[in-house]
């Protein structure tokens, strides 16, 4: 998981940086020639999906460390007022197309439904 809670501009071109010298090893490792256009390919796509899941990864985690979780919040089923699961956020995954996404959103229990569920910001996901 990369989200660190920020998107700043070095830290991207950190990653940036890591993307291409490993992809550039990998290509290194294969003497002085290139391989097929479909290796090549692969492996410039595997940093495209790389930089990719970094950018949403972040991203999403900046949106979800700008808000101080309340202790309650409505059920966005029932309505009634459900409890915060746990001081700490809950880790979550979701598959997109450059490969799974992970980020920590708060997860609240609805004794009513008995349901959890992850509350939503004016800005979440």
């Amino acid at each position: 998981m990369f989200g660190q809670g920020s998107l700043d501009k070095e830290v991207w071109f950190e990653e940036a940086k890591r993307a291409y010298e490993e992809f550039s090893n990998k290509r290194g490792r294969r003497g002085s020639g290139l391989g097929t256009f479909d290796e090549l390919e692969e492996q410039a796509v595997e940093a495209g999906d790389r930089l990719a899941r970094f950018l949403i990864e972040n991203s999403i985690s900046a949106q979800s460390t700008d808000f101080d979780p309340p202790e309650e919040c409505d059920c966005p089923r029932c309505g009634k007022p459900a409890k915060r699961k746990g001081e700490a956020p809950d880790t979550r995954e979701l598959q997109a197309k450059p490969g799974a996404i992970a980020f920590k959103r708060q997860a609240y229990y609805c004794a009513s439904c008995r349901r959890f569920f992850f509350q939503r910001t004016s800005n979440s996901i």
